[in-house]
């Protein structure tokens, strides 16, 4: 038993040896590289160098990726901002020409236009005119599918067409004429519906008429030039000018016929006075010489009474010549009258005073005219002054409130946004300068009767009204 016992044990022994001797070979054979402290330290330096090698191939090729990336995106981004700029663009030009050619109530807006030209008739405005024409015509002359600028419009590039360029000039020419056939047609319409109500309307519309076919015309490189555009525009700006002139011509006119037919009655009226003095004188005069007459066939005892009777007539016949005299005098003056101060509460409000002039000897013919039925309610007198030298008074007036006169368009529209005391005060300052020796009757406050009555009126009518 112990026999067998021994002989299991050294069998385990040697198979345990013969096992740990395998172990003790495999493990030689995988330390064998490292044997040596030398040799590991160089297979491990080579490995490091292989493998820092690799690493930076690999982050070169992701930086040069990156980089690569970085710049499509960044041209990305530059891409999309000019087409976003593009859109702005497209979208502010659409949007003005949604607003101009909308309801045309923004047309009520009156926007000021300063007159550029201001000749003083209206041949010279003509002539003008005909100079911008002149110039269209030079400009359209000029070849523009050529590149010539100094065309109307013109082409900033060659094309070619069916591998022609000749025909690519043929094809320019005809996308040019279309883009001026298009552009002068809406500039025409625009400048012949040109008004004061709308010349700066008008003037946008033509701007953005050329904004809006260049973009269109920018697929073929073709645009019409800015001096083609500027010449249009000073046609629109001429042409209103030239109506506007037109209208103040008319304005003169049936002002300067006005004043014919003011002078005219004033001349009829002189010419009555001068006939009726001229008339009283005759008639005294004979009188005269009746009483005379009379006087002789009287007996001695009458004769006093009609000496007395002669002496009266004859101071009245002197007073009837001296009237006759100065009827005469007054008739051949072309100068003397009255320059009034009216006002009208009820249709100008407070402190609005008319400074205007008239011949007629009497003055109040003149406010009654004026207070016809063109205003609601009569016009008040705050004084007539009569002087040699009317028109003089008058022009003087004006000139020193010509900054508060209400029609800054019409000189002939003589209102003034003043107060009495001021007139006054004027008046008197030029009544020395002017040598107005007569006297002068101011009435500081307007009666304004109708006005006031009717005033009153409608509050009593609104409280009645609110009461019930």
């Amino acid at each position: 038993m112990e026999l067998l016992f021994l002989v299991l044990l050294v069998a385990a022994l040697l198979v345990w040896g013969s096992s740990l001797q395998r172990q003790v070979s495999k493990l030689k054979d995988r330390l064998r590289p490292i044997s040596s402290i030398e040799l590991y330290a160089k297979t491990a330096r080579r490995i490091a160098d292989s493998d820092l090698e690799k690493a930076r191939d690999e982050a070169t090729q992701i930086l040069s990726a990156a980089k690569q990336e970085s710049s499509e995106l960044e041209q990305r981004i530059a891409s999309l901002r000019a087409d976003a700029k593009s859109a702005k663009q497209e979208l502010v030009r659409v949007n003005e020409g949604l607003r101009l050619i909308a309801d045309d109530a923004h047309l009520l807006e009156v926007g000021y236009y300063r007159p550029v030209y201001g000749f003083e008739d209206l041949p010279k405005y003509q002539e003008a005119i005909e100079k911008i024409k002149e110039a269209q015509k030079s400009m359209l002359r000029v070849a523009g599918e050529a590149r010539d600028k100094a065309a109307a419009a013109y082409a900033t590039r060659p094309i070619n067409y069916n591998g022609s360029e000749a025909q690519g000039r043929k094809l320019l020419k005809k996308v040019l004429q279309l883009m001026l056939r298009a552009f002068n047609g809406e500039c025409d319409a625009f400048i012949a519906r040109v008004n004061y109500r709308n010349i700066i309307t008008m003037q946008k519309r033509i701007q953005s008429s050329f904004d809006q076919i260049n973009k269109i015309a920018d697929a073929w490189d073709c645009q019409i030039s800015r001096k083609y555009l500027a010449n249009r525009l000073e046609e629109l700006g001429l042409v209103y000018e030239y109506a506007k002139f037109q209208e103040k011509v008319k304005e003169e006119q049936a002002w300067i016929r006005e004043q014919e037919r003011e002078e005219e009655k004033a001349r009829k009226e002189a010419e009555k006075r001068e006939r009726d003095a001229a008339k009283k004188a005759d008639s005294v005069e004979q009188a005269v010489r009746e009483a005379r007459q009379a006087m002789e066939a009287a007996a001695e005892s009458d004769k006093a009474a009609f000496r007395k009777q002669i002496e009266a007539l004859e101071r009245e016949l002197a007073n009837a010549l001296e009237d006759k005299k100065r009827a005469k005098s007054l008739a051949e003056q072309t100068r003397t009258g009255y320059v009034y101060i009216f006002s009208n509460i009820g249709s100008f409000g407070e402190h609005v005073f008319k400074i205007g002039m008239t011949r007629r000897e009497d003055p109040e013919v003149r406010r009654r005219e004026l207070g016809d039925a063109s205003v609601p309610f009569p016009f008040d007198c705050h004084a007539y002054i009569w002087t040699e030298d009317a028109p003089t008074l008058e022009r003087e007036l004006h000139k020193h409130f010509e900054p508060r006169r209400l029609n800054l368009e019409n000189e002939r529209k003589e209102f003034f946004r003043i107060t009495i005391d001021e007139i006054q005060a004027e008046v008197e300052k030029l009544k020395s300068q002017l040598g107005i020796a007569a006297e002068i009757r101011w009435t500081m406050l307007a009666e304004a009767k109708d006005f006031r009555l009717s005033e009153a009126k409608r509050k009593y009518l609104q409280f009645g009204n609110d009461r019930s």
